[in-house]
């Protein structure tokens, strides 16, 4: 619910969240400086939620180096987790016979 509140108020508000009017510059510094320990309780579904609003407001910023920023900030957590696990997986090959029993279940 709270993210669903939270997409809504960034479609309203986008201009205001990169707008540089707080001292430590556009609100969506923060967000994306935050961003690890705002997601980490969240499920998959409001984890995409809160993705895309991060992503409406990220869209509205007009620098285009600026936007390209704060998407490559975005996405290196996700890039670090995602090469944890492959670096797991290639230190432990059980690991793939786990997830394509995983896998087999969800078709």
């Amino acid at each position: 619910m709270a993210v669903r509140t939270f997409l809504k108020l960034t479609q309203l508000c986008k201009k205001q969240l990169v707008a540089s009017n707080e001292p430590n510059g556009p609100f969506i510094n923060d967000l994306v400086e935050r961003i690890s320990q705002m997601t980490s309780s969240l499920t998959n579904e409001n984890m995409i939620v809160f993705y895309e609003a991060i992503a409406t407001t990220i869209a509205e910023e007009p620098d285009y180096e600026r936007k390209q920023g704060f998407v490559q900030r975005v996405l290196e957590e996700m890039w670090e987790n995602f090469q944890n696990h492959v670096r797991e997986i290639q230190e432990n090959a059980e690991l793939l016979k786990v997830i394509s029993c995983y896998s087999g279940d969800l078709l």
